[in-house]
């Protein structure tokens, strides 16, 4: 039986951002288990679909699969890559977390979440990324038109075996993502960086294959997301409490790549 937990379980997460930013506001909070069988809350990123090379969504034993095709020209089109949008969720400042129950191991992909999205399709997405690669990393970094450029990385391998849950904060300019063993209140893997290319948009999930002709699957559980406003004041002592945040005890489960400077993706 799949393990869940109720979305009020957000609760928490909503007070611990209030508490740091002393004027900040949370507005806005979801919860996805999946536990539907359906998506229809959600818009497909499937930017090579036109080219015959579409994502593949499914929801085995309660989680959200994507499955990203290859390629069928990697050298005009970019790499097989997919993901999924909540386009309800613009936001400037969030808290995402979701957990990666299962992946292929044995494909050369990247993994993980997104943010402040905006024309999302094919060579057009802008936005954040919090991903996973199974070469040996997590990374930030930021998508122009597709074109991806690491922020910061940090060198980290994950069992396939083992569930994770992944964390996203964006508060003002302050980036960071976390990794988190099942059941753990703090995380084990981080990597932060300030920029300011974006400020807000869409949040979502994102798959893609590290090698030209490759494809990428994996599969994702108990997605949830909420919003943050501080006022511009506090943004400097959020970018400096928000590694504070990340160790508190917050929404828990229940039960290298190196990369170049940039990462082209079309």
């Amino acid at each position: 039986m799949k393990p869940s937990f109720a979305p009020s379980r957000l609760a928490p997460l909503a007070l611990n951002i209030l508490a740091l930013s002393l004027c900040g506001t949370a507005r806005g909070q979801i919860f996805d288990n999946f536990d539907s069988g359906k998506d229809d809350v959600w818009t497909h990123l499937e930017p090579l679909a036109a080219f015959g090379a579409p994502g593949i969504f499914s929801f085995p034993n309660g989680g959200y699969q994507i499955q990203a095709s290859a390629s069928p020209d990697p050298l005009n089109l970019g790499p097989g890559r997919a993901g999924s949008l909540r386009s309800d969720l613009n936001f400037g400042g969030f808290n995402e977390v979701c957990d990666l129950v299962g992946w292929n191991n044995n494909l050369s992909q990247s993994i993980g979440l997104l943010g402040r999205v905006t024309s999302p399709g094919f060579g057009t997405t802008k936005g954040y990324a919090f991903t996973y690669s199974t070469s040996g990393s997590i990374s930030l970094s930021v998508l122009n038109n597709e074109r991806l450029t690491p922020l910061a990385s940090a060198q980290v391998t994950l069992d396939p075996a083992k569930i994770y849950q992944f964390q996203f904060l964006a508060i003002g300019n302050a980036l960071t993502g976390a990794v988190y063993n099942q059941n753990a209140s703090n995380p084990f893997a981080l990597v932060q960086v300030d920029d300011n290319t974006y400020g807000q948009g869409v949040l979502g999930v994102y798959l893609f294959s590290n090698v030209a002709s490759g494809a990428a699957d994996a599969t994702f559980d108990n997605y949830g997301a909420l919003a943050t406003v501080p006022e511009p004041s506090t943004f400097s002592l959020i970018a400096l409490a928000s590694v504070a945040l990340l160790s508190m005890k917050i929404w828990r489960r229940k039960g290298r790549e190196t990369l170049p400077a940039t990462s082209r993706l079309i």
